[in-house]
């Protein structure tokens, strides 16, 4: 059975129609909202459309990712009482997390980048 890592999950987990459906349904929405952004942005400045959209992914990454971590760790709106563990926030997980979290933004920013300058 094939098994995806979702964040705060605590371990891999298996891909069911639901979780796969729920993960495109977000996705695709935020594909929406950032050409909607780059549109905007690109109708009102010089910025090109395809570079706002992918410096609006990257602000949208960097956000969910903070939020999300804020979110599970103690005292947060997801563990209240701070009984609960989670993979990504505790050890070597945390580190592995961001990396990831700055390789997605700084990879939106650079694709923006050679969009509107190279």
């Amino acid at each position: 059975m094939l098994r995806i890592w979702v964040p705060f999950a605590g371990a891999p987990v298996p891909v069911t129609s639901t979780l796969a459906a729920m993960q495109l349904r977000t996705t695709a929405f935020a594909v929406v909202i950032c050409a909607i952004m780059g549109g905007a942005v690109a109708a009102f400045s010089p910025v090109k459309w395809l570079a706002a959209s992918l410096w609006a992914a990257a602000a949208l990454h960097i956000n969910g990712s903070v939020a999300a971590f804020e979110d599970s760790r103690p005292g947060g709106f997801e563990n209240p009482d701070g009984s609960q563990s989670f993979e990504a926030c505790t050890g070597q997980s945390v580190g592995r997390f961001w990396l990831q979290t700055i390789v997605v933004t700084l990879g939106a920013i650079a694709g923006g980048c050679y969009v509107q300058f190279g």
